[in-house]
């Protein structure tokens, strides 16, 4: 049984239900779903009912977890190879049917099955954009998956929590910070009681505020107040990552009037000169907070390693620049804001 909770990819899963990988590999379903087959993407006309149909197959009890597992990676194919067009059309709808069972399953102990949920969720986060999560579906299933991944992101198993971790940030980055997101994050982090769960929390905040450019700070009263409560209460790196949000805030804002001790005002000012320098760049911002995790977990995906998410910043920055930005913010994560050496720390 500790075998059965600890696995973390398909091939050691299907091993413990006693199936070798040709046979995996071959093996077809009563609903047509074959683990290594040939992925086909079904037409316009059918793809919202091969969608349900697969979505039954995922959030089902009764159907075997190499079947789940195998819908899982089919819708997430399909995500992948429609084109752009198509996938504005449909986008909506497929969520609309989806959304549940990912909660679901990005909820399972079986770290292959939530795994392969959080990748499905990064696919749709890199390709939908930001205006589409205002309303509809796409805003409900946002709600939602972040409140579930929210509780995933520090768990004992580790495949569990990189692989949840990943899939909040690109929803926060994808969704442009949008305001549903943040508010189950907030829900999160006043719900928790690790310092790390809190820490990772007050970093997703900042990354949506900047993602949002600032655009969420209609919502800051509350923002304000986290930021306030964290920068006086926890370990150091809350109180840094509580900073963090506090200068992101005021950037944005232009005023803040969230009264802080003489002493977070002293290490503002500090921090505040650095921070700055990337406040317009999300890509930055993400990798400043939570350091060489950005690229290290992003491995935890095989469908999304081929980019990482939907970013705000430019991409035609002359090489000399992106050098000199990337030695600064190698500085700064060693110095300020990577603090995974001193989580234990006063």
């Amino acid at each position: 049984m500790f075998k059965f909770y600890m696995v973390e990819d398909e091939a050691s899963l299907l091993s413990l239900f006693g199936r070798g990988a040709s046979e995996a590999s071959l093996r077809t379903s009563e609903g047509g779903i074959s683990a290594e087959a040939t992925v086909t993407l079904p037409c316009d006309e059918e793809l919202e009912n091969e969608v349900r149909r697969l979505a039954r197959v995922c959030a089902s009890t009764t159907e075997s977890v190499a079947d789940r597992l195998s819908a899982l990676r089919v819708i997430n194919r399909w995500i992948d190879m429609m084109g752009e067009e198509s996938f504005l059309h449909n986008i909506s709808r497929m969520v609309s049917h989806i959304s549940g069972t990912l909660s679901v399953c990005a909820a399972e102990k079986r770290s292959a099955v939530c795994r392969q949920a959080c990748n499905v969720m990064v696919s749709i986060a890199r390709r939908t954009p930001a205006r589409l999560y205002h309303d509809g579906s796409l805003k409900v299933a946002l709600s939602r998956w972040c409140s579930v991944l929210v509780r995933g992101v520090f768990v004992t198993v580790s495949a569990i929590a990189q692989a949840t971790d990943v899939a909040l940030r690109a929803l926060v980055i994808g969704s442009g910070g949008n305001a549903a997101a943040l508010k189950s994050i907030i829900e999160g982090l006043e719900s928790g009681t690790h310092p790390e769960l809190r820490r990772k929390c007050l970093g997703y905040l900042v990354v949506g505020v900047v993602a949002s450019g600032g655009e969420v700070c209609s919502s800051r009263s509350r923002l304000a107040t986290v930021s306030s409560k964290y920068m006086e209460t926890g370990d150091t790196a809350c109180r840094k990552t509580a900073r963090a949000l506090y200068i992101a805030l005021v950037y944005f804002t232009g005023v803040s009037n969230v009264v802080v001790s003489k002493k977070s005002e002293s290490l503002i000012h500090q921090e505040e000169i650095e921070l700055k320098g990337v406040l317009h760049d999300v890509e930055a911002v993400e990798r400043m907070i939570f350091g060489a995790s950005v690229e290290k977990q992003s491995s935890v995906f095989c469908g999304a390693q081929a980019g990482s998410v939907r970013r705000s910043s430019s991409t035609n920055a002359s090489s000399t620049t992106t050098e000199a930005k990337q030695d600064f913010i190698t500085s700064v994560t060693t110095d300020i804001y990577d603090t995974s050496a001193i989580l234990g720390g006063a």
